[in-house]
């Protein structure tokens, strides 16, 4: 079933309608549609098995909105893989009628189709192979405008909390972009949605927002039932954007509040822990450090310190089991990776497996022991684990 379809049954469409607030809604599993193709099989590399997908870089989106193919989490207790993606081709019928340059004009057969430059979410089996579910903004009159989903969380329960930043394909990120937060039900996608808050908002390229306001969000993890954590940043007009601390969403009818967590300014990197009731964080600026705060609030404080190695840096907390902690580390002056465990209990900090290349956007499974990174393809590491 296409995104954005209506003929589901009037009864699944009402029901539907209770989950956006917070009751579960028509599907089983969280996962509603079919799967897209195949499954296909891995292809062998150095480092672990290659999933088949392949991105390429967006320079127009990698300061505020990260890589493209960052694997976001492991979903439905490990058993799929959430991650963004670039849709790379739409039908040209109607954009090329106005000539703008964004629209780059591929023959194809007997159609003409343009690089899209949206980006979007999908799922993947956790062996790899072929995406079986996807969120793309595919309606009809979207194909003159950028639809990019910025960052993704999905439930147990099927709930997909998301942003969208929707711009025209002639002005430069973030020149002429809205964005908001969103919440869908996976199982109807765009049909229906509620919009949790606006976010960034700009028609001249002159941002209006407060010196403390926040206007975007990354990193968004679901903490339980209609309570989210995420960055809370302030995105600018050249793109720039500072991260003001890590806030805890809390999702009800009629608004959406978010409440910053004390202690967490200029984190840069985070994840939950402790069966989720507290949180471990990476400052920016700081390289080795790896810091704490409970989710109900207080002091934050230092909880390990990986040994200091000239080009060493966090680049990413890959999950997090009860007090153990796995970091994905820059090393040899960002020409490698290691897999690092801290005991947030002791702040040991052990060197678990070391890495011939860099990689980024790692993500744990730590009850299977596979891990995902990026290094221009989608990498998948059987047993990192000892």
């Amino acid at each position: 079933m296409a995104i954005g379809d209506r003929s589901q049954p009037r009864q699944c469409v009402k029901a539907c309608l209770l989950l956006v607030v917070g009751i579960t809604g028509c599907h089983s599993s969280p996962f509603g549609a079919a799967e897209y193709g195949a499954n296909g099989p891995l292809a062998e590399s150095t480092d672990g098995s290659q999933l088949t997908v392949e991105f390429r870089p967006l320079p127009l989106f990698t300061t505020p909105l990260g890589a493209l193919g960052a694997p976001l989490s492991w979903v439905d207790n490990g058993s799929a893989l959430l991650y963004l993606y670039r849709r790379p081709t739409v039908p040209c019928r109607q954009i090329s009628l106005f000539g703008r340059p964004a629209c780059v004009v591929v023959a194809r057969g007997d159609s003409l189709v343009r690089d899209s430059l949206d980006i979007c979410v999908g799922v993947l089996p956790p062996g790899g192979g072929s995406r079986r579910w996807e969120f793309c903004d595919t309606r009809h009159r979207h194909d003159d405008s950028l639809d990019v989903i910025a960052g993704a969380a999905m439930s147990d329960r099927g709930q997909l909390l998301y942003v969208e930043a929707t711009g025209r394909t002639d002005y430069p990120f973030p020149v002429n972009y809205h964005a908001d937060l969103w919440l869908a039900d996976s199982a109807t996608r765009l049909s229906p949605r509620r919009r949790l808050m606006a976010l960034y908002h700009d028609s001249v390229g002159i941002g209006t927002y407060g010196p403390e306001e926040i206007n975007w969000l990354s990193q968004t993890v679901w903490a339980e039932s209609n309570t989210f954590l995420a960055l809370g940043q302030q995105l600018h007009p050249d793109q720039t954007l500072r991260t003001l601390a890590i806030v805890a969403g809390s999702v009800s009818d009629p608004a959406t509040v978010l409440t910053p967590l004390p202690g967490t300014t200029a984190a840069r990197l985070f994840a939950l822990a402790q069966h989720a009731s507290s949180v471990v964080f990476v400052r920016e600026g700081s390289r080795t450090a790896l810091e704490v705060v409970s989710r109900n609030g207080g002091s934050a404080s230092t909880v390990a310190i990986l040994p200091v190695v000239a080009g060493r840096t966090i680049d990413d907390i890959a999950g997090c089991l009860n007090q153990i902690c796995y970091l994905l580390v820059g090393e040899q002056q960002g020409t490698r990776s290691s897999l690092w465990r801290v005991n947030l209990g002791s702040g040991a900090a052990d060197s678990l497996r070391a890495f011939t290349r860099r990689y980024t956007g790692g993500r744990l499974d730590p009850s299977s022991g596979r891990m995902v990174a990026t290094n221009g393809r989608l990498y998948l590491f059987e047993h990192v684990l000892p």
